[in-house]
């Protein structure tokens, strides 16, 4: 049983939900102290008065609704700033734990103040909606408060179950019916793997891709991934360069070349930005949007929806009127 640890609570305001919203009050701000209450509080002004994590929500929102404003009036969408706003911070908050964090809620919004400012075209230049809304930055605005309940390495069902202080250093969740603290980890940060004969600990640390980060499992701790022509032991363990193959890392091919690990017909892997032809098995031109994709890696706006290359997901994420 592999350790994969998922960081929760994503801003993603589709239909599905993170699969496990645990590590604080489930019903989030929204049923917890303040939006509800707060009624039409994006634009009307009535209501009880906000509390700081509702005004963060609201502002989070209105600057991310701001940001595809230009994108909502070219796809015809109509667009209500206030609505907008009101719906995207019910959403994010009902995904959300209940403590506010205000200098991680600084953080966020000077973030996205500034890459605003810097591209007024940013929801059409980054194509991935929780890159451009900076998700995993303001995720951190919110942790868990403190609750009673099961110790670390004691048993549950639920990450509610769970006994927090309110300041972990992390995580606190429900993971293999035990209560364990997860933890960002640097190079060296470990144990990140539990299976097998691997015993699951207290506290484990998730190694993310994002920061060029694997989970060696042969010392159990986060290593940098792997460059090409390196020995790999797992699929994930290549860095963006290359892919696992036959347990070495295989640097994917450029334009003109062969595709890595090509079959006719179903084609084959190439460097990032590039599409391998399914035909002729050769690495060419990224493709433009509209065309049939199997791998976001294969799109010039490296976005794949549906098996088709779109311009960005945005749409899955956000409602323009509320």
């Amino acid at each position: 049983m592999s350790l994969a640890f998922a960081l929760a609570g994503a801003l993603a305001c589709g239909g599905d939900g993170p699969a496990d919203t645990g590590g604080g009050g489930s019903s989030g701000i929204a049923g917890a102290n303040g939006l509800t209450s707060g009624g039409g509080s994006a634009g009307t002004g009535g209501g009880a008065a906000l509390s700081d994590g509702d005004r963060f929500l609201l502002d989070y929102a209105s600057a991310v609704c701001a940001m595809y404003q230009p994108c909502c009036s070219a796809e015809g969408l109509g667009f209500d700033a206030a609505g907008c706003a009101d719906w995207f911070s019910r959403v994010t908050a009902a995904y959300l734990p209940d403590q506010f964090v205000p200098e991680k809620g600084a953080a966020c919004l000077e973030a996205v103040a500034a890459a605003q400012a810097e591209d007024a075209d940013r929801c059409n230049t980054v194509g991935v909606f929780d890159q451009a809304t900076f998700r995993d930055l303001c995720d951190q605005a919110f942790v868990a408060p403190a609750r009673d309940g099961a110790p670390l390495g004691g048993e549950c069902l639920l990450s509610g179950d769970c006994a927090a202080t309110g300041d972990d250093g992390g995580r606190v969740t429900c993971y293999a019916d035990t209560c364990i603290l997860q933890r960002e980890g640097a190079a060296g940060d470990g144990p990140c793997y539990a299976g097998g004969p691997v015993a699951l600990q207290q506290i484990m640390y998730t190694c993310d891709a994002a920061r060029d980060l694997y989970c060696n499992r042969s010392d159990n701790v986060c290593a940098p991934r792997v460059a090409p022509e390196e020995r790999c032991e797992l699929s994930n363990a290549c860095n963006a360069d290359g892919m696992c193959t036959g347990g070495i890392c295989r640097a994917l091919p450029g334009p003109g070349e062969t595709c890595l690990n090509g079959v006719p017909g179903a084609g084959g892997f190439c460097r990032p930005g590039l599409a391998c032809d399914r035909t002729t098995l050769v690495c060419g031109d990224a493709l433009e949007v509209g065309a049939a994709c199997g791998d976001a890696a294969q799109c010039a706006s490296g976005v794949c929806v549906d098996d088709v290359c779109v311009r960005s997901d945005w749409q899955r994420n956000l409602n323009c009127t509320g």
